[in-house]
């Protein structure tokens, strides 16, 4: 089910992952991941690990995102964003505001310092 062919066209452009992301995302990024040698084809990954179109595994240690602690395509993730979008429910924080963006906030409100209790979710291009 891929209506909008969304993901057809990711997999038929995913050898040009590292020249859009230097052209428009970060080129900076690009080319530390070329000095390090991480700028790898990665064709899938589960849990804690990245595989390349040979198959081989390589551990993420990236720290930024949910996937760090839970694991690439988490059964339990997987379920609840599934769950949610079968429920219709409106969602969206820049011109209403969304229960779950409020049930997130409250989340972390519960975890940080008092006095911190307010969350402004943002986007931002850099």
């Amino acid at each position: 089910m891929d209506p909008l062919g969304v993901v057809s066209d990711a997999q038929a452009r995913a050898g040009e992952t590292l020249e859009l992301a230097s052209r428009y995302l970060d080129p900076s990024l690009v080319e530390v991941l070329r000095i390090l040698g991480f700028d790898k084809a990665y064709r899938s990954a589960s849990g804690s690990y990245l595989y390349d179109g040979d198959g081989r595994a390589y551990l993420d240690m990236h720290s930024g995102e949910g996937f760090a602690s839970l694991g690439h395509g988490h059964p339990d993730v997987r379920a609840v964003l599934q769950a949610m979008l079968d429920t219709d429910l409106v969602d969206g924080v820049q011109l209403h505001y969304s229960v779950l963006a409020g049930m997130l906030a409250e989340a972390l409100a519960a975890r940080l310092p008092e006095g911190l209790e307010a969350t402004f979710f943002a986007s931002t291009r850099r």
